[in-house]
């Protein structure tokens, strides 16, 4: 039943379980620090920032099938579907995913595609190639 369609269902909610209970044992145990970037061996976080303004979050794993995840609240007035673009030491980018915003926000996460460890930060852009936010990750 399903063939394709529902493997890829099925890794996409392995990926969303993953990172929920990642999440969860993060908060309870207090141990995220309030910083804006942080790197802890194979994840890396920084914030993605607009204006100079944060509006949301990048992961990085790049452990075994490496993945990226992002949330992002650019405000009620953002529509449409945003790119993620990963960018490399060199300045060259690689497309990551897409997702969709309502109300401004919207949140994604996918298999990398590349070595997240390679990678240096990310843009968040329009359809239009405009860049709605962006990130840079710590040096590992």
């Amino acid at each position: 039943m399903g063939g394709p369609r529902a493997a890829a269902a099925a890794a996409a909610a392995a990926l969303v379980c993953g990172f929920g209970g990642w999440t969860v044992g993060t908060v309870v145990e207090g141990a995220a620090p309030a910083v804006s970037q942080r790197t802890d061996g194979t994840l890396r976080e920084a914030a993605l920032r607009s204006g100079g303004h944060e509006v949301g979050r990048i992961y990085a794993h790049s452990g075994s099938g490496g993945w990226v995840y992002m949330s992002v609240d650019l405000g009620p007035t953002a529509r449409g579907p945003v790119r993620c673009l990963l960018v490399h030491a060199d300045g060259s980018t690689s497309p990551a995913g897409s997702f969709p915003l309502k109300d401004g926000y919207g949140y994604w996460g996918a298999p990398s595609g590349t070595d997240p460890a390679s990678v240096t930060g990310a843009r968040l852009t329009a359809t239009d190639g405009t860049v709605l936010a962006a990130a840079q990750f710590p040096h590992a």
